[in-house]
């Protein structure tokens, strides 16, 4: 997390927006994930319930289609039944790896959810789900990929060691992430979408004092 202003930091937390099984007669859940308790939740929620209500509406002038995975009751009432949920995970033990969480959320929520995540599911988050030192090490993980990646292109002619690197890699702008583990692509099929992470300032007095159970 990076200083912006004097008195602001950047901060990263992540949204997930889960759609049960279409026989659970239940709406989305929307959950938020903070490793720094950061971000107050209610406003989070607010935002993101204001473009799914958008959006239902938009679809609302549509054909649904027959497999939606939301029930037809569930469906004509949806601005109404979008549940949130503010999740408890394991803390950062700094103030900057917090993109690095926001990653190794994402990755283990892609290997251990199920296809259809449930209000039971939830139990398999809390602030033991991994140790704060996991998600810190991804750092060490990023940079060898990284390096990897830079020497690929070197060996292929793309950029010259001798010249600017800053500058060559803004024409290359290519660097595949698709390594990362589990954070590939493939874990997309899940009917939970994960939703772009969130970076704002905030001041640090203002620390989220939202219950998180």
């Amino acid at each position: 997390m990076r200083g912006f202003h004097r008195g602001y930091y950047l901060h990263w937390s992540l949204v997930i927006i889960c759609f049960p099984d279409k026989k659970d007669e239940s709406g989305p859940i929307i959950l938020h994930l903070d490793s720094l308790r950061f971000h107050h939740s209610s406003t989070v929620f607010s935002n993101i319930k204001s473009y799914l209500k958008e959006e239902w509406r938009y679809m609302n002038q549509e054909v649904v289609p027959t497999d939606f995975p939301i029930p037809d009751r569930i469906w004509k009432r949806l601005d109404r039944r979008i549940e949130e949920k503010i999740i408890a995970v394991p803390q950062q033990k700094n103030d900057y790896d917090c993109g690095l969480f926001v990653l190794f959320f994402m990755e283990r929520f892609i290997q251990e959810a199920p296809e259809r995540l449930k209000k039971k599911d939830l139990a398999m988050f809390g602030k033991k789900w991994f140790r704060p030192e996991e998600a810190s090490d991804l750092r060490k993980k990023i940079r060898t990929i990284l390096m990897d990646e830079f020497q690929n292109v070197f060996k292929s002619g793309h950029i010259s060691e001798s010249s600017s690197l800053s500058s060559d890699l803004g024409s290359y702008g290519a660097i595949s992430f698709s390594r990362l583990g589990g954070l590939s692509t493939n874990g997309l099929h899940f009917e939970c979408h994960i939703a772009q992470a969130k970076e704002v300032r905030v001041q640090p007095e203002k620390f989220g004092s939202e219950k998180v159970t």
